[in-house]
């Protein structure tokens, strides 16, 4: 991020679910960090309230954190819970 002013606020509640926008600053954050913990990276799908950043892209498509969260999305809905087997199950035997 290439900070134009001294302030940038981001609501990244879409990828967080965090309620309030947080501050976003030029430091380097590790790569193995949680969403919260990226304090140098603004997300897609986000929208700054505040401020104002040049940004570099890292990643889009699947790479990007909303694809990564778009792709879990839909591995869970393949997948069948354990209720959804006894249910299936249950239903076959009436």
């Amino acid at each position: 991020i290439d900070l134009s002013t001294s302030v940038l606020y981001v609501d990244q509640s879409m990828a967080t679910g965090e309620s309030d926008a947080v501050s976003k600053r030029v430091e380097p954050c590790k790569e193995a960090s949680v969403l919260q913990d990226k304090v140098s990276m603004v997300f897609g799908g986000t929208v700054v309230v505040r401020g104002k950043a040049i940004c570099v892209v890292t990643a889009t498509g699947s790479s990007s954190e909303i694809g990564k969260i778009h792709d879990s999305i839909n591995a869970e809905e393949d997948s069948v819970s354990p209720l959804k087997r006894k249910l299936d199950a249950f239903g076959a035997f009436l």
